[in-house]
């Protein structure tokens, strides 16, 4: 079993482990090729850049955003720097969640967390936003993500009691769009 303070040790190999664990990532295949180039270049110690990926996976900039974009908002990775050079960590896909990122409707949520927070969300939370989905609607959650905006309270923790005492009361989407609390 593979931790986090082994992933950046000289003797570990990210592609390896990477290429060991293709079938467990959650990602499409765009995605999937995208951090094998990357974590090739990680283990080679070669900087990345748009154009290298480009070039490597012949793919176009705009996918490589899209997938840049999906790393990050996922948590599986992000933009660092070693030895003056600039490198993408994918250490973040030592914590992938069960639950299934690709579906719509999780990375809606995932990313309007994130943006709404102001960072990237931590594979727990992930985890505890997606869990939530399988329990409240969509719209319920996001009314209580926006409620809890609006009184400066941005937490999961405050999210996950809000949505706690609407359900206690019986309360649904409709319901908490009108005005009911």
């Amino acid at each position: 079993m593979v931790d986090h303070s082994d992933w950046n040790q000289p003797w570990f190999s990210q592609l390896s482990w990477v290429m060991g664990n293709l079938e467990r990532f959650d990602l499409d295949p765009n995605q999937k090729l995208v951090v094998a180039v990357l974590a090739f270049l990680n283990d080679t110690h070669l900087p990345f850049t748009p154009d290298i990926i480009c070039e490597k996976t012949g793919l176009d900039e705009e996918v490589v955003d899209d997938v840049y974009d999906f790393l990050i908002t996922a948590g599986y990775g992000r933009t660092d720097s070693r030895n003056k050079q600039l490198f993408f960590n994918l250490e973040g896909l030592l914590d992938l969640p069960a639950a299934n990122l690709n579906d719509p409707v999780s990375q809606s949520l995932l990313r309007e967390f994130s943006t709404e927070f102001g960072r990237p969300l931590s594979g727990s939370e992930m985890e505890r936003i997606l869990n939530l989905s399988n329990e409240f609607d969509e719209d319920m959650i996001l009314h209580a993500l926006d409620e809890a905006s609006a009184y400066n309270k941005r937490s999961l923790n405050y999210v996950e009691s809000l949505l706690a005492a609407w359900k206690s009361r019986g309360l649904d989407a409709a319901d908490i769009e009108s005005g009911k609390r």
